[in-house]
């Protein structure tokens, strides 16, 4: 976990480097997928490259942001603008900072050698303590070897490390909890939230 977490590291220093040029041609071009093979790896399935929700195959537009009508993807509406109306600088600088500064690398946790499945039928709970600032998970994966998410706090920061976990859908009083056990992880639902990689990153402060 450490090499793959160094490695993720890594990417947030050489990501913004890699992809300028990319998204630049991508936004110009009005792809729905990063180029040149990049997806792979700097792409992201659940929201797009861009955080729009353009992924051809998994289009996840849900949501009325700004005027109450238009239908956009999640990062428009986090941002509180209409996407059709930006600038083609400023697509491409929101899809870029997407990309490369607030979602690196997130199409690797689809991989086997990077990514893990936490599936509630893949894995065994040893703890869970999903506290209010401090949190710990430990759980044994279906290859039978041992993994973990901790949150601590370290002077007035609480930094995230091991594998990223969502605890609501292990939480039975979360409504979560029970629609991904009656529906599955769909992309309706929860879509890619059985699938964990290697993290490492400061939270809040308190």
């Amino acid at each position: 976990m450490i090499i793959k977490t160094i490695f993720r590291l890594a990417m947030f220093i050489f990501a913004p480097i890699i992809l300028f040029i990319p998204t630049i041609y991508a936004t110009i071009k009005e792809l729905d997928r990063l180029p040149w093979g990049l997806d792979y790896i700097f792409g992201c399935r659940e929201d797009g490259w861009n955080g729009t929700g353009c992924d051809p195959e998994n289009i996840r537009k849900y949501w009325k942001n700004v005027d109450g009508k238009t239908i956009q993807g999640w990062y428009p509406d986090y941002l509180g603008v209409i996407w059709s109306d930006l600038s083609i600088f400023k697509k491409w600088w929101y899809g870029y900072k997407w990309c490369s500064q607030r979602n690196v690398c997130w199409n690797l946790r689809l991989t086997d050698w990077f990514g893990t499945s936490i599936h509630f039928d893949d894995i065994k709970i040893i703890k869970i303590d999903d506290g209010e600032v401090e949190k710990t998970a430990i759980w044994i994966g279906k290859d039978g070897k041992k993994r973990y998410f901790k949150r601590r706090k370290v002077f007035g920061l609480a930094f995230d490390y091991g594998y990223e976990f969502y605890f609501d859908y292990f939480n039975p009083n979360h409504i979560w909890y029970n629609r991904v056990r009656k529906e599955g992880y769909t992309f309706n639902v929860a879509p890619f939230k059985d699938r964990s990689i290697p993290s490492f990153r400061p939270r809040f402060k308190k």
